[in-house]
């Protein structure tokens, strides 16, 4: 195959992507890792507090000594949201070919 010799560090760089270089009717007999160029969930920034309120990031007020409020940021028992569903899927900023529509 000519695609092969000329492609063939291309598709050593990706990891066997079968579908990029057209190649899906072959039956691959390693394992190898299937890679995609879209990303379907990213992680969340936000945290979510005892109350079940989400935010990024939580505050309180305090009252000091000498009787003057300020803001203390809330550190402890927040858990992480995890991983969103985005909307649609968008393209990983690092997948590494051009992609061109004429």
């Amino acid at each position: 195959r000519q695609i092969d010799v000329e492609m063939g560090w291309l598709k050593n760089v990706l990891c066997s992507v079968k579908w990029i270089l057209g190649f899906d009717d072959e039956i691959v007999e390693k394992k190898s890792i299937a890679a995609t160029p879209f990303v379907t969930h990213k992680p969340s920034t936000q945290y979510v507090d005892e109350d079940g309120d989400i935010a990024e990031e939580f505050y309180e007020e305090v009252i000091s000594s000498h009787g003057f409020p300020w803001m203390k940021r809330i550190t402890e028992r927040l858990c992480w949201q995890g991983l969103v569903a985005l909307e649609f899927p968008r393209l990983h900023y690092d997948f590494p070919i051009v992609i061109y529509h004429n």
